[in-house]
């Protein structure tokens, strides 16, 4: 689903972990569909000017982490989403993540895990 261009520097490693909400560690990018690679190939910089800002991520290591630190009412966050309405696991990783479709409308729901919208 799109091309997600990761900063891990800025993933929150745990529940004290800072978290700027300005500063998403993964950012979302689909193609203006002139421009179509298969899912596991890597980005070809000179196609860059075919992409678009979809949404952004927040991910987190849930490593000594049980589930969700946005929701957490302790964890002193102004982002409070809930697993029912999108934030989860990534399945086969070590990591919890949450899409934000602001730069893209999403029928499902702005922080709905997919996207209908982008391949």
């Amino acid at each position: 689903m799109g091309f997600h261009f990761v900063n891990s520097a800025l993933f929150a490693g745990d529940a004290s972990t800072p978290v700027d909400l300005s500063e998403p560690p993964i950012l979302v990018y689909y193609t203006t569909g002139s421009y179509n690679p298969g899912p596991s190939d890597i980005h070809d910089p000179a196609h860059d000017d075919k992409l678009r800002l979809g949404g952004v991520e927040f991910a987190h290591s849930e490593t000594g982490v049980p589930g969700n630190i946005f929701s957490d009412e302790s964890a002193g966050r102004s982002l409070a989403v809930s697993e029912e309405n999108g934030w989860g696991p990534i399945p086969g990783s070590p990591f919890w993540a949450l899409h934000v479709w602001v730069h893209r409308g999403n029928p499902a729901g702005v922080f709905h895990p997919t996207n209908p919208t982008i391949d």
